[in-house]
């Protein structure tokens, strides 16, 4: 098991009703996501972690909602983007595989959010 997975487990519980991606969809996006994701996808797929709070979603299925949204936001190209996870307040974790940043959207009063992560 990996880090990640415990740090998820202990902080928000092991999710019930876990249904792992496939091989399929992980092979798909293994040169633009890190490893830590994939553990994930393979363990619990959508499964939701704190009761709900939030859960990682499969790409291929949720691309499109993220769509409208990021028209809104005029340094991203959406075709660059995925959408990761999201949250039960309304909010979509999405990555921009172009400039290796993330935005968090929060769809109740329209915002959002930029995060780049520092090089080490």
């Amino acid at each position: 098991m990996s880090d990640v997975i415990d740090f998820l487990e202990k902080k928000f519980g092991k999710p019930k009703n876990a249904s792992p991606f496939s091989e399929i969809l992980v092979e798909k996006y293994k040169e633009l996501l890190s490893k830590d994701i994939f553990e994930i996808w393979r363990a619990y797929g959508s499964a939701p972690f704190g009761n709900g709070l939030f859960n990682f979603v499969n790409p291929d299925e949720c691309n499109d909602i993220i769509m409208p949204w990021l028209e809104l936001i005029p340094q991203v190209q959406p075709s660059g983007c995925l959408l990761l996870l999201k949250s039960a307040f309304g909010k979509l974790y999405i990555y921009d595989c172009n400039s290796l940043s993330y935005y968090v959207v929060n769809c109740i009063d329209a915002r959002y959010s930029h995060f780049k992560p520092k090089k080490n």
